[in-house]
């Protein structure tokens, strides 16, 4: 059975307006009026009174539709982006891209739109899931086309760092120091516009925008490393800003969830906090006794979880309460792969060069069941260029992907074991889930 062909009726309508339907336009300025418009997810935005309705109950219920939504995957040789069709039994390629240069792929899971980064030939591609969701209050119908790659592009020197956060896509570019920001909703309603902001000279940097404003490092003239972030309206993109956060000597990665919005540095975590119309900064410092050279560098975070998680160095993981104020670093019997947040947040999936898949409580990263040994070992080796294995959250489920062996793993969270195996061939280095139903149950669930 087509999972898109399943119905079920959705009960706890206010988890359905809290993840897939709040508004995500942050108060900037309004696209042309082309009905009702669809949210970061494609969806219709709920009623503002809070989408509560009135039942008959001689009326039978009006039940909506499921999707786990489609995979991208990318080669790390051939410049081949696929994409597949999840619901299906195969699962099912439905297209392949050739873009100009091998592309690392981005996405909101519950988005419609996926992004292909292609830093060595400056330009990022947008691709459309061809899944929409149409919001029935209680519930989703979902209509279905064919993929397609469109013709919006983002174009600038070597696009590294890449969010999609709050219905927004952002680019920051290394080879200039500039980022531009499209607000995902203004594609569909067919008046997309990309804004730019060069907020320093060229470095490694990051952008993302969260509470309707722009947070981006300003480089320092000859260093590779940023040490602040400045803070704009994304209303106002040309003016100055109306905070600089730091200092955050050799910042590097960043998430954003609730009301936080954290930055990796050398010696802790930079803490940005919104309080009501305005924000507060701090930073957490490493722990005593931190081995030098150890520091959270990546980090991932999820709405329903009030702790942030990142690297230890290559050695481990860090759990990061900015309430708190404090990072409890987790041990593991190996160095860290890659490590992702599940879709509900509930669980931490880290892969470590021994080949085996770990699954952690996320609020303190105790194990939730025994490791799951799905390749051999890992070469760590090559730097960041290097293709190594990679995780990405989907409906109830991890993709890992495996380079070394051309294909990528299904594993099913709750079941804790492999569930399908998608052959790609090639090098799959780089996968994003797009368009997953915002309410999906396993319930019912068959292929």
């Amino acid at each position: 059975m087509h999972v898109r062909q399943w119905r079920r009726l959705v009960l706890l309508m206010g988890m359905v307006t809290a993840i897939g339907c709040g508004d995500d336009d942050g108060g900037v300025d309004p696209v042309p009026d082309a009905g009702p418009l669809p949210t970061g997810d494609g969806g219709i935005p709920l009623p503002e009174d809070g989408g509560t309705v009135e039942m008959d109950a001689a009326v039978e219920p009006h039940t909506g539709d499921l999707t786990l939504g489609r995979l991208l995957v990318s080669d790390h040789e051939s410049a081949t982006t696929w994409i597949f069709d999840l619901d299906d039994e195969s699962p099912a390629l439905l297209d392949t891209w050739t873009t100009a240069a091998p592309s690392r792929v981005y996405a909101d899971r519950h988005g419609r739109y996926g992004y292909l980064v292609q830093t060595t030939a400056n330009r990022v591609d947008v691709v459309d899931s061809g899944i929409v969701f149409e919001s029935h209050v209680d519930h989703y119908h979902i209509h279905e086309e064919a993929p397609e790659q469109l013709e919006l592009v983002f174009e600038g020197t070597g696009p590294t760092h890449f969010t999609v956060h709050d219905g927004w896509a952002t680019a920051f570019y290394d080879g200039s120091g500039s980022v531009d920001t499209l607000q995902e909703r203004s594609i569909s309603a067919g008046s997309p516009m990309i804004r730019n902001i060069v907020p320093g000279p060229a470095h490694h940097g990051v952008a993302v925008v969260a509470f309707g404003h722009m947070l981006a490092t300003v480089g320092t003239e000859g260093e590779a490393l940023p040490s602040e972030v400045g803070v704009w309206p994304v209303t106002d993109l040309a003016g100055e800003p109306e905070l600089m956060a730091g200092p955050c000597p050799g910042l590097h990665g960043e998430a954003a969830a609730g009301d936080f919005v954290l930055f990796g540095c050398s010696d802790g975590v930079l803490v940005v906090e919104l309080h009501g119309d305005h924000f507060h900064t701090g930073s957490i410092a490493n722990p005593e006794g931190t081995p030098e050279g150890t520091r959270v560098g990546s980090l991932v975070a999820h709405e329903d979880l009030p702790v942030f998680i990142g690297n230890w160095g290559s050695e481990g993981l860090a759990i990061i309460d900015p309430e708190a104020g404090s990072i409890t670093p987790v041990a593991t019997p190996a160095p860290v792969v890659s490590f992702a947040l599940d879709m509900e947040g509930e669980h931490l999936y880290a892969l470590t060069a021994d080949g085996n898949l770990h699954r952690l409580e996320a609020m303190d990263g105790a194990p939730a069941g025994e490791p799951l040994a799905v390749t051999g070992e890992i070469d760590l080796t090559g730097g960041h260029g290097a293709a190594r294995p990679a995780l990405a959250a989907g409906a109830g489920r991890m993709y890992l992907a495996l380079p070394g062996e051309g294909e990528v793993l299904e594993i099913h969270g709750a079941d804790w074991e492999v569930e399908r195996t998608i052959v790609t061939g090639g090098v799959p280095y780089s996968l994003a889930v797009v368009s997953a139903s915002p309410d999906w149950t396993d319930e019912e669930h068959e292929h």
